[in-house]
């Protein structure tokens, strides 16, 4: 079984944003970072279609922007490369929307139309990186993001990648993000943030470049009854030891495969 390692990370939430290379904290004198973000913020090249995204691929796209990502090869994509995200919450923020302009009269927008799939904030960042492996939207409650995860590294331990972007993402836009805590069952709080890890088999990266081990293996006891866990908490955690890695300290995180996922597993991170 080929060894798997995390070679880079990449956030954004209400503290700010930023990945190995830094954090970038956010002046909350500027308002809401929902509703203030500009791509000019956040990286230097520039990004031309970010102004007319949804918030979920805004959020997607700065959380991979961080990672750092080599650019396309001249002669194509990254067909190496695979995109999964996890997302509870997904678009349902932007339907809304668009439902209430056709319901009020305004007709059905364009704009808005175009971002009526999770799976657009995927397409975003693929055609902004060049990648061109395998891609898939997961949402599964709040285990949405663990099973991103999760599935990211059966796609590296069955050699259908080589490296692969977990995302971890949730995103409440529009009128539907003003309305009760009860709109959405099942969901976890209503935060806005998105967590991007990079995940790569270990022996086509150097190692210098590793930031965490990573390895699968059986759940040691009889697994409890499934359990819905809140992706972005465990995801928070992962992000803590990671911005924490001391090299003559050694962590360890244990992350259980999530209930949705199906498997008694268990998920060890060794920095």
């Amino acid at each position: 079984m080929a060894a798997m390692i995390l070679t880079s990370y990449g956030y954004i939430d209400d503290s700010g944003f930023g990945g190995r290379d830094g954090v970038r904290p956010w002046d909350r004198n500027q308002g809401e970072i929902s509703r203030a973000l500009r791509w000019r913020l956040t990286s230097a090249p520039p990004h031309e279609r970010f102004g007319r995204m949804d918030l979920l691929s805004k959020y997607v796209s700065v959380a991979v922007e961080m990672l750092g990502l080599p650019p396309p090869p001249a002669d194509g994509l990254h067909l190496a490369t695979a995109v999964v995200l996890g997302t509870a919450w997904g678009c349902q923020g932007v339907d809304g929307d668009f439902y209430q302009g056709i319901v009020k009269g305004d007709g059905p927008s364009p704009t808005l139309f175009a971002y009526t799939l999770p799976t657009i904030a995927v397409g975003e960042v693929c055609i902004r990186h060049g990648l061109g492996g395998p891609s898939y939207c997961f949402q599964a409650g709040s285990d949405s993001g663990l099973v991103a995860l999760f599935e990211g590294l059966r796609l590296l331990q069955e050699g259908e990648c080589e490296r692969c972007l977990c995302i971890m993402a949730d995103a409440w836009s529009g009128e539907i993000a003003s309305r009760g805590d009860k709109v959405l069952s099942g969901v976890g709080p209503r935060i806005n943030y998105a967590y991007a890890f990079l995940l790569e088999q270990g022996q086509l990266a150097p190692a210098q470049e590793a930031l965490a081990v990573l390895t699968l293996r059986p759940a040691p006891t009889v697994p409890a009854p499934a359990e819905v866990r809140d992706s972005r908490q465990e995801g928070a955690k992962l992000l803590e030891i990671l911005q924490a890695a001391d090299p003559d300290r050694r962590q360890t995180l244990d992350i259980p495969a999530p209930g949705a996922y199906g498997l008694s597993e268990v998920l060890t991170v060794s920095t």
